[in-house]
């Protein structure tokens, strides 16, 4: 009994030392800090690799060639594109800007409502510009869309264009933003370069609306000392001015019609 008891602790021993040096510690259970450390370790892949995917990010941003834009000729400036208003972008390239614009000046507003909307649609495309000086046609152009009541389109073809490009295109502008109840955009124009005004009525007026009445009143008295302005627009600049000073006085229309007893 005891001769079979030493045996069986015998093969227990014999099968714990088995179990124990067949487990390589390669094979052994890999707990979560163990298996990040062995993958950090790893050598970096092509695919993985930031630093490469960096580099050919900066070879693809290099390979960009950046240009600036021509600025586009006043003349050409437009509202819609040629391919939405159906008239060729060619259509004045063959043409001289003084003999089309002398010719929008004399032609009439159409009486046909369609004739107009034609034509409206013909002012505000964008097209190659004539030849001549730049500025010309783009000025018939809005003196066309004025005649047929379009002041909006017109205002917005000057805008589009800039309203530096010439002394006439910033009177324009400056009209149709008086006529349009934008003169707070002339006025603020002004008060940064004053040399734009088309005169000293309008710089004026403006002086008199941001509220420097000194000014106004000073540049008044020195415009009518050099003639710059006729009397009518001096006596309605003095009533702009001064209204309190012509409460009891008679209107313009008044004293052209007034009867004689």
């Amino acid at each position: 009994m005891r001769s079979s008891a030493i045996a069986i602790g015998f093969f227990l021993a014999i099968g714990i030392g088995s179990n124990v040096s067949a487990q390589e510690p390669n094979n052994s259970p890999l707990s979560v800090i163990d298996w990040f450390n062995q993958h950090q370790t790893s050598k970096p892949t092509e695919e993985t690799n930031p630093q490469g995917a960096s580099q050919k990010n900066e070879n693809a941003i290099s390979a960009i060639e950046v240009s600036v834009l021509p600025p586009q000729a006043p003349d050409a400036v437009g509202l819609t594109s040629s391919t939405v208003s159906g008239f060729a972008a060619s259509i004045w390239q063959s043409s001289e800007s003084e003999k089309l614009g002398q010719m929008l000046d004399d032609m009439p507003a159409p009486r046909l409502p369609s004739l107009s909307i034609l034509l409206t649609r013909l002012m505000v495309t964008e097209a190659t510009a004539p030849s001549g000086p730049p500025g010309n046609f783009l000025a018939a152009r809005v003196r066309m869309l004025i005649k047929l009541g379009d002041v909006e389109p017109a205002l917005a073809l000057l805008d589009r264009a800039g309203p530096e490009t010439s002394p006439e295109i910033f009177q324009l502008w400056a009209d149709l933003t008086l006529l349009t109840a934008q003169e707070s955009r002339l006025c603020e124009k002004l008060a940064a370069e004053p040399s734009l005004s088309p005169g000293y009525d309008y710089l004026i007026y403006c002086l008199v609306r941001t509220g420097d009445w000194n000014a106004a009143a000073a540049t008044l008295l020195a415009a009518e000392a050099l003639g710059e302005l006729d009397p009518d627009t001096t006596l309605l600049l003095t009533r702009f001015l001064d209204p309190e000073l012509f409460e009891d006085a008679p209107s313009e229309y008044e004293i052209g019609t007034q009867t004689t007893p």
